[in-house]
């Protein structure tokens, strides 16, 4: 089962490793997979009472006589079919499950049955994949899981099929009892799909995120007192100022690494897809690999530089593009050294970059006991994490060792202990006397006043701050209209008029994002990491996709835009989104969490240089108008 934004790998793999299928549902499995193998595929209804009727039921649902909506069916949990507690939305034999043209893009056909229904979770399948989707996503219409059971049923895969009998079960879909205490009031409407996804979250937490975010202070020591070494001067000689800056350089790497392994963890990158044999080559993954030698002692030439460079060459073909790497070259700013002194002057041991590279890649294990280390798993981070992450930089001080020092990461945190009071354990790491560390202090934070917005208050300010006026405004000035056009789809004399009016119902769609969406300007004048905007684009694409998924399927639709959630959210972010913030630091991850959540292979990455920006630039920018 294949995780995309929904449940996290590792628990996924954890739910895995724990499954032994009994005798009965062996017996289920070879049965299905007969079943599937002598599939009428003709038509819906045909896959239905040839296939899906007996998928179903075998995860004890009651099937129901038929479809609504022509491919939506209710699934219910009795007899007296009283009471549906999700849907399953059947993709038509010959369509794609990936379509998203207008009126076939099925993840929104079956997201406005759920929200019709008030149904938090629902299915999508064509019979070889099944996926879960979740109305309660940050990105409902691309966050999903998906299961291949056509490959677990011809490979007689245990596992993957106890998977689909864990997930897609009726049981997973039903509301949790409740007592009289407080915790389970709480958590009265959440099935056993929601206490999946805590779990999920619960183990990111445990086996990734809190490991990652202890090895952060780490990393900013090796990159200082990497460029510390390269300019031949001590620490002791740098004012607080140069110290600040040096600080700041780190931090700017990290988030380059960070957009690298984010990419490539979305197979984002290269943006030329015949030169992935050549970009594998160069990726920061590669590179990885290399540091993770030195960790291990498989390499031992720690004077040389070839990583840096090598780093180096990959952050220059990213900003400037390079054929040779299959990327046509982004421009964003966050990759321009012209105003970078350390980062554009100096260079890092391979010493210093290796270590700082291996914490970025991997969880390192307590004890240096290799065979509980496992690489970080990014392409299960969203961009909201990042916002932890500044959290936690920003929970770190610049500090001059006056003395040797031992770093020490136990299960209860990072220790800094005096190398004459302490002996080296296996897993420490030394702090020389005049080395950069970095010891937790919450001041910054208070000062500068940055604390991170749970998810839920984020999405319910922004939906009633902006979804609200933007749908007032739709049901006010277009919906009447809309409504006749998606009647006369529905009714029209035959199918060009049908098709007519379906491409009239999407133009007046477009013409209100023109008019109303793209007009429409969101400003956080203190956004942090830019969490605010990131879900205020999430939100207002998903508006846009909901209302291109109410146009009914119609074959032949001439179009010159579909419902890709990503162009859409790419348009909205360029058009819309603002931000400013006092920190040069936040400014620059706002911008990273921006990019990343609407990144394309094929577009550059520059205008959000003057959306998003520090108040000092913003105020000379205009200077004189503000008062």
């Amino acid at each position: 089962m294949k995780n995309n934004g929904l449940f996290s790998t590792i628990y996924i793999q954890d739910i895995k490793d724990t499954i032994n299928l009994d005798e009965p549902a062996k017996g289920r499995m070879a049965t299905l997979s007969q079943t599937w193998r002598t599939k009428d595929h003709k038509d819906v209804e045909s896959l239905w009472d040839s296939f899906f009727k007996q998928a179903v039921s075998y995860l004890e649902f009651v099937p129901p006589t038929h479809a609504e909506k022509g491919y939506i069916y209710p699934l219910y949990e009795d007899f007296n079919f009283s009471k549906s507690i999700s849907a399953l939305c059947i993709v038509p034999p010959g369509s794609d499950i990936n379509s998203t043209d207008v009126g076939s893009f099925y993840p929104a056909k079956l997201l406005a049955y759920l929200k019709k229904h008030n149904f938090q979770w629902g299915i999508l399948s064509d019979g070889a994949n099944w996926r879960l989707y979740s109305a309660k996503s940050a990105r409902p219409f691309e966050d999903y899981v998906e299961l291949a059971l056509d490959k677990a049923l011809e490979n007689t895969d245990e596992g993957e099929y106890g998977l689909f009998e864990s997930f897609f079960h009726k049981d997973s879909f039903i509301p949790r009892e409740s007592d009289d205490s407080e915790k389970e009031k709480e958590a009265y409407y959440k099935c056993r799909l929601d206490l999946n996804r805590d779990s999920s979250e619960e183990t990111l937490e445990k086996k990734v995120k809190s490991p990652f975010l202890s090895q952060v202070d780490e990393v900013l020591q090796y990159i200082c007192n990497g460029f510390i070494y390269d300019t031949k001067t001590s620490g002791a000689e740098y004012s607080e100022e140069e110290r600040g800056e040096i600080f700041e350089s780190a931090v700017k790497l990290i988030y380059r690494c960070l957009f690298l392994f984010y990419a490539e963890a979305r197979k984002l990158l290269p943006s030329d897809p015949d030169k992935i044999e050549l970009y594998n080559s160069h990726s920061i993954h590669s590179l990885c690999l290399e540091a993770h030698k030195f960790k291990w002692g498989e390499r031992r030439d720690t004077d040389g530089y070839d990583l840096w460079k090598h780093l180096k060459g990959l952050i220059s073909a990213v900003n400037d593009g390079d054929s040779e790497y299959g990327i046509m070259g982004y421009n964003g700013g966050l990759f321009d050294d012209e105003q970078e002194h350390f980062l554009r002057d100096h260079q890092l041991r391979n010493d210093f970059i290796s270590r700082a590279l291996y914490l970025l890649a991997y969880v390192e294990p307590f004890h240096n006991e290799k065979d509980e280390e496992y690489a970080i798993p990014y392409e299960d981070l969203e961009v909201r994490h990042l916002g932890e992450l500044y959290e936690s930089i920003l929970e770190y001080s610049v500090q001059l060792s006056d003395a040797d020092r031992i770093r020490r990461r136990t299960k209860k945190g990072i220790s800094i202990l005096l190398a004459s009071e302490t002996t080296k354990q296996a897993g420490d790491s030394v702090i020389k006397k005049g080395d950069f560390y970095f010891g937790e202090s919450a001041l910054e934070r208070k000062q500068t006043g940055s604390y991170y917005t749970p998810e839920s208050l984020v999405h319910f300010l922004n939906e009633k701050s902006i979804i609200g006026p933007l749908k007032e405004t739709f049901d006010k000035d277009f919906r009447p209209r809309f409504l006749d056009l998606i009647d006369e789809v529905n009714n029209g004399i035959d199918p060009g008029t049908s098709r007519g009016a379906a491409q009239a119902a999407a133009v007046l769609v477009e013409r209100f994002v023109n008019d109303v969406v793209l007009k429409y300007k969101i400003c956080d004048p203190a956004m942090g990491s830019g969490h605010f905007l990131v879900n205020a684009s999430n939100q207002m694409t998903a508006l846009v996709i909901e209302l291109l998924g109410e146009i009914p399927q119609v074959e032949m639709l001439n179009l010159e835009f579909n419902s890709t959630p990503n162009v859409w959210r790419r348009l909205i972010t360029r058009h819309c989104i603002y931000g400013v913030d006092l920190n040069p630091l936040a400014v620059n991850l706002a911008k990273l969490s921006l990019w990343l959540n609407c990144f394309a292979s094929n577009h550059k990455l520059t205008f959000l240089d003057h959306h998003v920006t520090e108040l000092t630039d913003f105020l000379n920018l205009h200077k004189g108008k503000c008062k």
